[in-house]
């Protein structure tokens, strides 16, 4: 599941293979493209032209976005990521390969050999020089995306599968989730991990993501929960947020990094202050079975939740991003002092917001 980079589009992936986009305005099916396999992986170029599709049988399809046409014979690879300057993109297979794909021929794929079996992860830096890669056997590998040749040793965590990873927005750090329910923090340049291992429990950890300001990482796990970690302090922050009957798939934080969404497989997507780690309103309910992705639209005003049958759902959540002028207009006055203290203590003091 994942937006256009102009926001105006959405693309989702089901199990049936089949690949559909959506119009965010009109919240109507565009197109469809069918890929006879189960979709793994989604993702657009960041200039908005291409959009690649990962499935179960090892292969990706690059895909012309405005033609709805495919762009030659599927790559090998499942799990894949665009370079920022949409030039390359990478792939990472079955097997302990994984291939940079100039994306304008298709041809003369760089094949980097991790040796550590499936590649189940695979993203870029935000300025595109480093690529990252988790495997099967739990080590994660750094590459220079120039010459095409690993930066030192790998990174092992001895945790099993790494299932999820993130780069702060610097680059500096690298996040990664394990099967064994660990997350770790790397530090980039000395490829040293940054403190001990933090672990909430021992279920597998499906999803990670950096707050805006890099200074804390969430995760999404197989034992129900949200958690919050303090990249400095190397610890968990604050509470479990608790609510979901089931795995967490995918959490993500808003661009402002005050709300966090998290997606479960109960079917339901749940809105947090990140503040209060206190859920905000009530859960919002796909009625699509298992929630496998979610992400807020760059001006933080739509959400967007992909579940397992290959059903995108948009939310409108604009009230996260206009709090007070939401506000008066449901209520047509502006709070009183006892009520703000108790609907806003966590907030800035009292003020009246409504004119």
């Amino acid at each position: 599941m994942a937006f256009s980079p102009d926001d105006r589009t959405l693309v989702s992936g089901s199990k049936d293979g089949t690949v559909r986009l959506w119009d965010v305005a009109t919240r109507q099916m565009t197109g469809a493209w069918p890929i006879y396999s189960p979709v793994f992986n989604l993702a657009f170029s960041p200039d908005g032209k291409l959009l690649a599709s990962g499935n179960l049988e090892d292969k990706t399809q690059l895909w012309n976005v405005a033609a709805r046409q495919p762009i030659g014979n599927p790559l090998i690879g499942y799990s894949l990521a665009f370079s920022p300057d949409s030039k390359r993109l990478a792939t990472g297979s079955y097997s302990h390969i994984v291939r940079l794909w100039n994306v304008l021929s298709l041809t003369g794929a760089a094949a980097l050999t991790s040796n550590g079996g499936m590649i189940y992860s695979v993203t870029f830096s935000r300025d595109g020089k480093v690529l990252a890669t988790g495997s099967i056997d739990g080590t994660v590998r750094l590459w220079d995306v120039t010459t095409r040749r690993p930066i030192g040793a790998a990174l092992n965590g001895r945790a099993g599968t790494v299932l999820s990873m993130a780069f702060s927005r610097d680059g500096k750090i690298l996040a990664t989730g394990s099967i064994d329910g660990t997350v770790r923090l790397w530090d980039v340049t000395t490829r040293r991990p940054i403190g001990t291992a933090m672990s909430g429990d021992t279920e597998p950890v499906y999803s990670v993501a950096f707050r805006p300001d890099g200074r804390t990482v969430a995760t999404g796990s197989a034992d129900d929960t949200v958690r919050l970690w303090d990249v400095h302090r190397w610890q968990q922050a604050g509470d479990t947020m608790i609510g979901h009957a089931d795995w967490v798939r995918s959490v993500a934080f808003s661009p402002d990094g005050r709300t966090l969404v998290s997606g479960s497989k109960d079917g339901t997507v749940r809105l947090w202050d990140v503040a209060t780690q206190q859920q905000i309103g009530d859960p919002l309910n796909s009625l699509d079975g298992e929630i496998r992705s979610v992400t807020f639209s760059p001006d933080g005003k739509t959400l967007v939740s992909g579940s397992a049958d290959g059903t995108a759902r948009l939310w409108d959540v604009s009230y996260l991003v206009r709090t007070a002028a939401d506000l008066c207009n449901s209520v047509q006055r502006s709070l009183s002092s006892a009520e703000w203290t108790q609907y806003v203590s966590a907030g800035p003091a009292y003020r009246t917001v409504c004119p």
